[in-house]
């Protein structure tokens, strides 16, 4: 669907400006005019393709959301928040979004509706929170929600970032020092071993062919790491096959219940903040499950929606799927029989709030340890591997 720039005359007779996304230029004409606007150019907006256009950064996206809060929560209009914003805003593609904003909602049209304009910048789950807010007459208070639920995405990611520097940092020196080790340390001595003709053991054999191998074959090695890494992106882009990798993931023994906590993390906090705004459960179930990031939970969330559609209570259709512990099963059904859902989801979301981010230390924890005791166990092979032909080498010369 293109782009269309456009030149248009309001209710007031002032003359506006904007973009707007439609399928030719009937249908532009056609919106134009349901918000009250008379349209008298427009031409095909010329720009990067959807799959280029830049994302806006979570950041940018939270400091604009927190002003605009702001600035509804004191009485000020949403067009001079939008101003102020465009102003403000130091990043240039995000500016022309919020440009964009201005030049469509003093057009007449809703906020929510010139925010679908830009899926780079405005995720689906945001866009639908800001419609239920101008449904309700309550945007400064979705706003607000969504300010709380940006924090809380922000802060997951730190923590994330900072617990898995110091590993990364080990890992990465360890595979350096594994490479320098096979490809430059091994093949000087050799060299010695060669010449000396003293007979080998078989672990020093060993350690040769491994270092043999990675110095004459280096190029096969790098193309079988971009191999498999396109292989993964090949299988993940398939439905079955993403399905297979996100199954995988929740199985593996440690990262398996990190990235289950981290999806229920997330399922509360969105279905909570959905719920609060006056967004029906039906269509927040939708919702979480369009913008999912496992597949395993995307289709049990489908489940459960239909299951709830056909009227069966939410505590059973999550029950069902199997892929629910029993906390989050049990506090729902709290929420449902008391009538309060959304406390009863927040109190989730607090729960895991606490548990994923002692998850992830424990976690990266562990695996500091591991990759210690691995680097250890490579140098001592290699060291052993060395020292035991040498020895003989000097008994032999000085016999």
């Amino acid at each position: 669907m293109p782009d269309y720039a456009y030149k248009a005359v309001n209710q007031k007779g002032r003359v506006v400006r904007g973009v707007m996304a439609a399928a030719n230029p009937e249908e532009l004409y056609a919106k134009l005019t349901a918000v009250g606007c008379y349209p008298t150019w427009h031409g095909v907006r010329r720009g990067a393709a959807p799959f280029l256009r830049r994302k806006v950064r979570r950041r940018d996206l939270l400091t604009f959301t927190v002003h605009l809060a702001t600035v509804l929560s004191s009485g000020a209009p949403i067009l001079m928040g939008l101003q102020d914003l465009a102003a403000q805003t130091e990043e240039q593609h995000f500016r022309e979004v919020v440009e964009d904003l201005y030049r469509n909602v003093e057009a007449g049209i809703s906020l929510s509706q010139a925010m679908r304009e830009h899926p780079e910048a405005f995720p689906e789950i945001y866009v639908s929170l800001v419609a239920a807010g101008e449904t309700t007459g309550k945007l400064d208070q979705c706003l607000a929600d969504l300010t709380r639920y940006l924090e809380w995405q922000e802060e997951l990611s730190a923590n994330i970032r900072q617990a898995t520097i110091y590993p990364l940092m080990v890992f990465w020196a360890v595979t350096g020092l594994v490479a320098l080790i096979f490809t430059v340390v091994l093949p000087k001595f050799l060299v010695i071993f060669e010449k000396s003709r003293v007979e080998l053991p078989l672990p020093t054999r060993l350690v040769i062919a491994v270092s043999r191998f990675m110095a004459e074959s280096w190029p096969l090695l790098l193309g079988g790491l971009a191999g498999g890494y396109l292989f993964l992106r090949l299988l993940r882009s398939v439905p079955r096959g993403r399905e297979l990798y996100d199954r995988v993931k929740l199985a593996l023994p440690v990262f398996g219940a990190l990235n289950r906590k981290i999806i229920l993390s997330r399922f509360a906090h969105t279905l909570a903040s959905l719920y609060a705004s006056g967004v029906n459960v039906l269509q927040a179930l939708e919702l979480i499950e369009k913008t999912g990031d496992n597949r395993v939970f995307e289709l049990a969330l489908r489940d459960v929606r239909l299951r709830v559609q056909e009227g069966r209570s939410m505590t059973d259709a999550l029950k069902e799927t199997g892929v629910f512990p029993p906390l989050f099963l049990r506090m729902v059904g709290v929420g449902e029989e008391s009538g309060r859902l959304d406390h009863a989801l927040e109190k989730l979301s607090t729960f895991y709030d606490r548990e994923v981010p002692v998850t992830v230390k424990k976690v990266f924890g562990i695996m500091e340890p591991l990759i210690i005791v691995f680097l250890g166990g490579v140098v001592g092979t290699v060291a052993m591997s060395i020292f035991f032909p040498l020895y003989r080498l000097m008994q032999v010369t000085g016999g």
